[in-house]
């Protein structure tokens, strides 16, 4: 009787460690999803990011002009 018990106990957690699998898989895939929806969003938003980026660091004088 006890032994069969503990089949069952590990066919349950077997279970659960595939439903846990199966559940990160899903969340990686939502993530891949919303990082290519941000990029196609955010396409112009990150030219004007590193735009803005640039403006805010200190203009060095740069060789040859002046």
């Amino acid at each position: 009787m006890e032994q069969e018990q503990e089949q069952e106990q590990e066919q349950e957690q077997e279970q659960e460690q595939e439903q846990e699998q199966e559940q990160e898989q899903e969340q990686e895939q939502e993530q891949e999803q919303q990082q290519e929806r941000s990029r196609c969003r955010s396409g112009n938003a990150a030219t004007t990011y590193i735009q803005s980026r640039a403006a805010n660091t200190p203009l060095r004088p740069q060789p040859g002009v002046g």
